[in-house]
């Protein structure tokens, strides 16, 4: 199983494998609350305040992977701001 937002990155002998047989399953985004959950779930949502809420959701566009990327870059950045205040 792979999860892509698109196949246009991938090798192209992918690429030809997916287009046959259908072999891919189109999804539509997650829902504002859906990415909500998801954020509580995995742990950043409970320290956000609401605009990061908002704004976890616009960047996301309702993608997970999208949203596990946006919460890596979030944290990434949350710990160079704390080395940042200590050195």
């Amino acid at each position: 199983m792979l999860g892509t937002q698109t196949t246009g990155i991938l090798p192209r002998p992918i690429r030809d494998a997916l287009i046959t047989d259908d072999r891919t399953v189109e999804l539509p985004p997650l829902a504002p609350g859906e990415v909500l959950r998801l954020a509580d779930a995995a742990g950043p949502g409970e320290w956000l305040l609401p605009g990061q809420r908002e704004r976890l959701v616009a960047a996301s566009e309702g993608h997970p992977l999208a949203l596990t990327r946006t919460q890596a870059i979030g944290r990434v950045d949350h710990c160079t701001r704390l080395v940042a205040m200590h050195t």
